[in-house]
């Protein structure tokens, strides 16, 4: 509990909470490379820290078995998400990868039920993870999904702040912020210099 309170407390205190739940993370490398494409399977773990470190950091948050659950959902109850659920060693082992996400990595495996769409395994795990308004305030938005985009706040695999196109939510690129805030600046530098002016008249 010790542990657990101290990444919530981590979590808790930082400026930039950014967040990424992930209810089929992958547990064994032998699981996954019987199942498919092993090198677009690490590009998509890996795809979570560059994206993180673009924000400004953040935490994952993981589980790829109902055993796991009960430690992973106390983290989950401390930061004010809801948990990890699902029926794991069910079908489907794939989730759909929404490709407006942050994490959309292009070498991703296909999908068993469709030659147009990118999925990542779950191999042993169908976890859903928390979506949509949380207690805290956040909003997770799905990035990878079990069924269709209408089924996606259902049955969502992975889930994360940062956003995406397909379901409204998109978090503004580093760069965009950026303008904006020199926009802004402008903005009040110009305010000053008009208060100024007014003053000294």
């Amino acid at each position: 509990m010790a542990n657990y309170q101290g990444i919530a407390d981590w979590y808790n205190n930082r400026s930039e909470q950014n967040l990424i739940a992930d209810g089929r993370i992958l547990s064994s490398s032998s699981s996954y490379t019987s199942r498919g494409n092993r090198g677009a399977e690490d590009l998509w773990i890996q795809n979570y820290a560059q994206q993180l470190d673009t924000f400004g950091g953040g935490l994952v948050l993981g589980t790829d078995h109902n055993v796991y659950n009960s430690g992973i959902n106390e983290i989950n109850k401390l930061i004010g998400i809801a948990g990890f659920s699902g029926n794991y060693y069910s079908s489907p082992y794939q989730a759909v990868v929404d490709p407006l996400s942050p994490f959309y990595v292009g070498s991703l495996d296909t999908c068993d039920l469709s030659s147009s769409e990118q999925c990542i395994n779950d191999n042993s795990s169908t976890g859903f993870a928390p979506s949509g308004l949380q207690q805290n305030g956040q909003f997770l938005t799905p990035v990878a999904y079990h069924g269709s985009v209408n089924e996606a706040y259902d049955k969502v695999a992975v889930s994360s702040t940062l956003g995406s196109v397909t379901f409204g939510t998109q978090v503004p690129e580093p760069a965009s912020l950026a303008l904006l805030g020199l926009g802004l600046a402008g903005i009040g530098f110009r305010r000053r210099k008009h208060v100024s002016a007014d003053k000294n008249s």
